[in-house]
């Protein structure tokens, strides 16, 4: 080979590293520090735990990891420009951490000094109004960040039961968040001032809240919009997008809204679960300022270390902190001769052993059979496909169809169309319709070729209708609803029952509610008489 050749190929050579080093893509980690307040603790505790302090700490984490693991894999779709060279990176979230609000830290008696200063004690209220619960997680992050060493989550967000105020205090909301504040710290607004109405935060930080719903679809969704607003995305309909409704608010024909659209949905379109064009070009801009101060909270690597705090977390074998159990050691270990500990699933026994192959750790639902331990690991295997029941198996009164064992896809692709919601008559709003190949929104018993297809078919109650703009009640009809991010006045239905010391009450004003059972006596067989063809239904989604 001569030099002039050997020269070529060197050239070459360097010409293809430099190529693959400029199109190498970086991924930057942005860690997420989640606090669960009392209120759902207590929710999930009685409803869906059965009363079982690790299994409820077990669904909440579980709950929590999932929504990550969704929210990772929207992001890996899309690259941002980052820093003044605009070099192309991802973004990938991490848990950062978990902080439950239990019964046992709300009874916990501690009066030192570090412990008066956590706000975390307070999140025990069931008095707590929206902007005072934002309020309170800026607050927890700020004290979090100090008493960590410095070592700040990138964004903090709570999850709760509570009823959340939109802006305007006419209306509910699934979530609220602070827009482009990742990273942020604590920070007092200048504009506040408590005689001012509606939602009224004191404080700004890299924060949000989100009206949990264990609904595979709303309450992700809802998580995934306003983590779009933590990352600057407006909604997709704001004035400075006005001359792109076409192309970021689609009709349904054109896959329907996307995330950052201001009012819910049900997830079932194909737009519904992805970023518009407009919000990937403001993320774009906040990406590329953010590489310019290169925040130490955004990093590439992701540390996970073990807290040992009584939340079973990824990185620990057990965590029995704050509870009898006596199967794991209080670094997180596990005891000797101990096989598991129920903290890290439900396929432990308090014998610290494991359940045999076969025993049931979950209930048949509509999606899934009975889930059963495999006689080797702690964890219930709720996510085996070999429990899943099949696909399109009819779920939610025949309004939904199963898909990898959720009930989440429109019964309209059993004719290989998509859902829509009529327009026109207030009548119809609340049937389910498909849209047909010609554009038109038809309702589906019209579609259906089953026997009984001379009935309409509704949407379940406290679905939304009218263009997203109202819920179906249990009546069919659908009622006006004013939104403000992506909001349903269900969601946080079980709230109002937590917001009311109820022992108070009573030793207070006893003869009323004596007063109360008696007229409910006389009035309930009469109420029941004339209105018993109008009977609320049992299959209320948000009671599941």
């Amino acid at each position: 080979m001569t030099l002039r050749n050997l020269n070529v190929l060197l050239f070459l050579t360097i010409t293809l590293l430099s190529g693959l080093k400029t199109t190498m893509i970086e991924t930057f980690y942005c860690s997420l520090h989640f606090i669960v307040d009392y209120p759902l603790w207590t929710l999930t505790f009685i409803t869906r735990a059965n009363q079982d302090y690790f299994q409820t700490n077990i669904l909440l984490s579980t709950y929590i990891y999932r929504n990550v693991e969704g929210l990772n894999e929207l992001y890996s779709r899309y690259r941002f420009p980052y820093g003044p060279e605009r070099k192309n990176v991802t973004v990938q979230f991490f848990v950062h951490g978990i902080t439950i609000v239990t019964q046992n830290l709300c009874d916990e008696k501690n009066s030192s000094e570090n412990h008066l200063k956590n706000p975390l004690r307070e999140f025990c209220s069931l008095n707590i109004n929206s902007d005072t619960l934002l309020d309170l997680i800026a607050r927890y992050g700020d004290y979090h960040r100090k008493a960590s060493n410095n070592e700040p989550a990138c964004l903090y967000y709570g999850f709760t039961s509570r009823k959340l105020k939109s802006q305007n205090s006419k209306a509910t909301t699934l979530g609220w968040s602070w827009r482009g504040h990742l990273c942020n710290q604590l920070k007092e607004l200048a504009s506040w001032s408590p005689k001012n109405t509606g939602f009224n935060p004191r404080y700004s930080a890299n924060v949000g809240v989100i009206a949990a719903g264990f609904d595979g679809t709303e309450g992700e969704m809802t998580f995934f919009h306003e983590i779009g607003h933590s990352m600057n995305a407006d909604h997709d309909d704001a004035k400075d997008f006005k001359d792109r409704q076409k192309e970021c608010n689609p009709s349904d024909a054109q896959g329907g809204s996307y995330l950052m659209y201001p009012t819910g949905t049900e997830g079932l379109l194909t737009n519904n679960r992805i970023y518009s064009n407009c919000s990937l070009d403001t993320i774009s801009k906040y990406t590329e300022i953010l590489g310019r101060w290169k925040p130490k909270c955004l990093s590439t690597t992701k540390t996970v270390k073990s807290k040992c705090d009584g939340i079973f977390s990824i990185g620990e074998i057990c965590d029995e902190h704050h509870t009898s159990s006596n199967c794991c050691t209080s670094n997180c270990k596990l005891k000797k001769g101990a096989a598991c500990s129920p903290s890290a699933g439900l396929c432990c026994k308090s014998s610290c052993q494991f359940h045999s192959a076969g025993h049931q750790c979950h209930s048949e639902s509509e999606c899934k059979k009975p889930i059963e331990c495999l006689g080797t690991s702690a964890t219930c295997p709720d996510h085996e496909r070999k429990f899943f029941k099949a696909d399109k198996t009819i779920c939610r009164d025949g309004t939904l169809l199963c898909m990898n064992g959720s009930c989440e896809l429109s019964i309209c692709t059993l004719y290989s169309l998509i859902p829509c919601q009529l327009k026109g008559s207030k009548d119809t709003f609340c049937m389910i319709a498909c849209l047909q190949n010609d554009g038109s929104c038809v309702p589906y018993h019209i579609i259906s070729k089953s026997s009984d297809s001379s009935k309409p078919l509704y949407f379940p109650y406290g679905s939304l209708c009218d263009s997203n703009r109202g819920h179906c009640d249990q009546f069919h009809k659908c009622l006006p609803l004013l939104l403000d991010d992506s909001a349903n006045p269900i969601a946080a239905g079980f709230s109002s029952l937590l917001l009311t010391d109820y022992s108070t009450l009573f030793k207070r004003y006893w003869w009323i509610f004596v007063l109360i059972i008696l007229t409910q006596i006389i009035l309930i067989p009469i109420v029941l008489l004339h209105f018993r063809s109008h009977c609320i239904s049992s299959n209320n989604p948000f009671l599941e």
